[in-house]
């Protein structure tokens, strides 16, 4: 029974070792580009050629695809970057694929042109060791190089001139007739008149007699007797009235 299980064991560290051998997951061995379907310097490459690129190691792995992927670039001779497709295999269905990666266009590759498929150091295989140098592989495709068009040289179109608007003539408002008047009459009215001053003859005032009671005598020397006085204003009042009359007719006069 022992001998059995010996042996048992033994067999298993055989099979480990085989598998790590087929692998590449020794740490000893460098992982490096191991064989190209396009050597470097080819010429007359057909424009959808993919590009079979075969290494020492595991490279397409889950553990390092998605690194992996980004390490591949295809210049032009210009340095332009020319779109690609890295494919990988599953090593978990098909352990023959396990150190191969495929180069595409991601349409064709151009006419005529010299190209550079270039492959970065940082490509890891399964077991952690990496390229640490960069691969370059130059191929030339086949037919005649695509002729660059001409740079169409734009002209700047001077912008026509801006045509001023013709500014509205204005319609003129019209003036209404002003309303008949009544004809002014020919004849003009008199003045009138400034009524003259009527001189009115003012009745001379009558001297109005008041009666007066005779006085009383006096007694003794040296007294006026009453009828001298009454004598006086008698001729004082006809004296006033004769002039008030004389006044009156000279003045209508």
């Amino acid at each position: 029974m022992r001998r059995y299980l010996t042996g048992l064991l033994a067999a298993l560290l055989l099979l480990c070792t085989a598998a790590g051998a087929v692998d590449g997951a020794g740490q000893s061995e460098p992982l490096a580009l191991s064989a190209s379907s396009v050597a470097d310097g080819a010429s007359n490459v057909a424009v959808d050629t993919s590009i079979k690129l075969d290494f020492t190691k595991n490279v397409v792995n889950l553990q390092v695809k998605d690194n992996n992927k980004t390490c591949f670039s295809v210049t032009d001779s210009q340095g332009n970057q020319v779109p690609i497709v890295v494919s990988m295999g599953d090593d978990q269905v098909d352990r023959e694929v396990r150190n191969t990666i495929y180069i595409s266009p991601a349409q064709t590759w151009p006419a005529g042109e010299t190209l550079t498929l270039t492959i970065s150091g940082n490509l890891m295989a399964k077991n952690g060791t990496s390229m640490g140098t960069t691969c370059t592989l130059r191929f030339t495709t086949a037919g005649a190089a695509a002729t660059p068009a001409p740079t169409a040289v734009v002209t700047a179109t001077p912008k026509p001139a801006a045509t001023p608007k013709p500014t509205p003539t204005p319609i003129p408002t019209p003036t209404p007739a002003p309303a008949e008047s009544e004809p002014l009459s020919s004849e003009t009215p008199a003045a009138e008149s400034t009524p003259a001053v009527v001189e009115t003859e003012t009745p001379a005032p009558v001297p109005t007699v008041v009666p007066t009671e005779p006085p009383a005598q006096t007694d003794g020397e040296g007294g006026i007797p009453a009828a001298a006085i009454l004598a006086v204003v008698l001729i004082a009042t006809a004296a006033a009235a004769a002039l008030l009359i004389v006044r009156s007719r000279g003045g209508r006069k």
